[in-house]
């Protein structure tokens, strides 16, 4: 635990790992020893960033050439992290003595789960749609609006449209979970914000 949510993202690894155990029941072939560390352990390369560093993940400020500084720093920050979280996961599995035979994979998805294009397996797939799925939850959602100044009518659209893109989700259950999901997310940022 001391490793998760260092973004200012509380729940983030809860709702992914509750995401991947739904998607698993949709999928009894895939793995579940390897997406289930990877779910729990995707992130926590995010705690080996300084303070400094994972609040430019959140800096609106322009840098000078008329480019946000979060858009600017986005993928040299999401580099650093899945680095750092193959290191931080391939520690945590070792401490624990987990399954050799697994832990190559496991730490493949880490990788790139952010910055990879396709998907290398289903146990990536379903650990990435896991992982994409928060973006539609209310925690997210709120989140967005307050740290980036989000505004809720396009980031629903922006959601609707990511989830309508090609390859953008490994499943079609992902891409129901996440319309359903979302709905209940605005409807309940309309609730408590009026």
């Amino acid at each position: 635990m001391p490793f998760q949510d260092k973004r200012n993202d509380t729940g983030h690894v809860e709702n992914v790992t509750y995401f991947a155990l739904r998607l698993l029941e949709h999928f009894p072939e895939v793995k579940r020893d390897i997406v289930m560390p990877a779910a729990i352990l995707h992130d926590t390369g995010w705690s080996q960033l300084t303070d400094t560093e994972r609040a430019l993940f959140y800096e609106t400020g322009d840098d000078g050439t008329g480019t946000q500084i979060c858009i600017r720093y986005d993928p040299i920050l999401r580099a650093r992290h899945q680095e750092q979280g193959v290191y931080m996961a391939g520690r945590i599995l070792t401490d624990l003595g987990y399954s050799q035979e697994h832990t190559p994979h496991i730490l493949e998805i880490i990788s790139e789960h952010d910055t990879r294009n396709g998907f290398i397996s289903a146990e990536d797939g379903i650990m990435r749609d896991a992982d994409k799925l928060w973006r539609y939850t209310y925690p997210h959602i709120l989140l967005g609006i307050r740290e980036r100044g989000d505004i809720p009518e396009k980031l629903r659209d922006l959601l609707i449209d990511n989830c309508k893109k090609e390859g953008f989700f490994y499943s079609d259950i992902a891409r129901e979970i996440a319309m359903i999901e979302l709905e209940h997310s605005m409807d309940e940022y309309k609730r408590q914000n009026g």
